[in-house]
């Protein structure tokens, strides 16, 4: 509440489509431009937590239903998602989440990233390289024939996380499981911050992707 407040209060704005439609409006160089002196922030801070955890990962688990297709179908339209920038995916990715401040695909692997993780006071910048499994440390289950997975790079080329989305088919549409890693130092909290961050953006998402199926 104290967020909508402020935003009302500062540009007018009241709601999400509202929000989302601000952020549209800036471009991407300048967007960057203006969050640069936190992404240089939180860029240097992820290199120390990154390098004292050695190694070690914690991971956010967050699960969820869907009726209106299959995991196959999910998937790609998740693909779609987050690698195709048309003008209607880039909104609906801001839309996702008030945390969202840029997402879109740089090539037909990697797609950059700035928002605010784990319930940190500040937005990050990186890269998620779907495809590349070579610092994963959560496990794929055989039970879920579907995966969108990947590690997290900062632009320096410091891997910081990864992600491993993985889908199945139930009797009544799919189920997903949405996993991040972070380094171990980050505490418990801001593990659960981002659990929440990933339900709001994922339900979002797949309000969407059910909005675009009829």
């Amino acid at each position: 509440k104290f967020f909508e407040k402020k935003l009302n209060r500062k540009l007018n704005i009241n709601n999400a489509d509202e929000l989302a439609a601000f952020k549209a409006k800036i471009s991407q160089p300048e967007m960057r431009r203006l969050l640069k002196n936190q992404i240089d922030f939180t860029a240097a801070g992820s290199n120390v937590v990154v390098r004292m955890s050695r190694g070690k990962r914690k991971i956010s688990v967050t699960e969820m239903d869907v009726d209106f297709c299959d995991s196959k179908t999910l998937r790609r339209m998740y693909d779609d998602m987050m690698l195709n920038n048309t003008e209607a995916n880039r909104v609906s990715c801001l839309r996702a989440n008030p945390d969202h401040y840029l997402l879109q695909g740089v090539s037909e692997t990697d797609q950059e990233v700035i928002e605010i993780t784990a319930g940190l006071p500040w937005v990050s910048r990186f890269v998620i390289r779907y495809g590349d499994f070579a610092s994963l440390q959560s496990k794929k289950d055989p039970a879920y024939p579907y995966q969108a997975a990947g590690v997290s790079y900062l632009p320096n080329g410091l891997a910081i996380g990864a992600v491993r989305h993985q889908m199945k088919d139930t009797a009544n549409g799919c189920h997903i499981k949405l996993m991040v890693e972070f380094p171990a130092l980050l505490p418990d909290r801001n593990i659960r911050a981002h659990e929440r961050h990933l339900a709001c953006e994922f339900y979002n998402w797949f309000s969407e992707f059910d909005r675009r199926i009829k």
